[in-house]
C-alpha cells in the first residue's frame, strides 16, 4: 500500500492522499469500533490519589500474569504511575456508565472518609498499594509495573498482577459500545 504523510493527519494511503480529512474521520470511526472494556484506573502520587476512565487496558500474558494500560504521556496518571510503579483498575457494571464520565477530567475533588476516600462525590476504597478503586466496582486488578513502553502520545505500562478482588456480582462489564464515548485513555 502506498502511504504518505499528510500534514497533521499522519499516514494517509495513496488512494486517499487527496482527502486526508475524510480518511482521518474514517480511521477514527474504524478504530473506535474495536471492542474494548471501559474501566476506572486509580493511581497515587505526589499530587495525591487520582482516577481516570480508560478503555486501553488488557491482559497481555499468562505466565507471569501481565496486564497493560495505555495512558496519555502528559497526564497526571502517567506521572503517578511513573513515580509509584503501580496502579489499580476497576471493572464496572453496565449500570455504572455515568460514573466513567466523572473521571474523564483532570481536576478532581478528593475528601478523606472513615472507609477510604470520596472522589467527585463517589466512595472509593484503597487497594493494598494505596490506589483508589470505586466501591461500586464489580472487581479490581492491582498491578506493579514491570516495564514502560513510550509510544509517542501515550505510554504503555505493562504490569504484573499482584492482587484481584471480586467485590460483587455485577453481570456484564461496561464496554465502550455501551456509551457514546469514543476514547478512553
Amino acid at each position: 500500500m502506498d502511504e504518505s504523510a499528510s500534514a497533521g493527519y499522519g499516514r494517509v494511503p495513496g488512494r486517499m492522499a487527496d482527502r486526508p480529512a475524510e480518511y482521518d474521520r474514517l480511521r477514527r470511526r474504524v478504530l473506535w469500533s474495536l471492542p474494548s472494556g471501559l474501566y476506572l484506573l486509580g493511581s497515587t502520587g505526589e499530587a495525591g490519589p487520582h482516577v481516570m476512565s480508560t478503555s486501553w487496558f488488557t491482559q497481555v500474558a499468562t505466565d507471569p500474569k501481565l496486564v497493560a494500560a495505555g495512558i496519555e504521556e502528559d497526564s497526571l496518571t502517567a506521572a503517578n504511575i511513573g513515580r509509584s510503579g503501580h496502579y489499580v483498575v476497576a471493572l464496572l457494571a453496565q449500570e455504572s456508565r455515568p460514573l466513567v464520565r466523572k473521571f474523564a477530567k483532570r481536576t478532581q475533588t478528593v475528601e478523606s472518609t472513615t472507609d477510604g476516600l470520596r472522589i467527585e462525590g463517589v466512595d472509593f476504597g484503597l487497594s493494598g498499594q494505596g490506589d483508589p478503586y470505586p466501591m461500586e466496582a464489580i472487581a479490581f486488578v492491582e498491578a506493579v509495573v514491570s516495564r514502560r513502553v513510550d509510544l509517542g502520545s501515550h505510554v504503555l505500562f505493562v504490569a504484573e498482577v499482584t492482587d484481584v478482588a471480586l467485590l460483587r456480582d455485577g453481570g456484564r462489564v461496561l464496554a465502550m459500545g455501551d456509551t457514546r464515548l469514543n476514547y478512553g485513555g
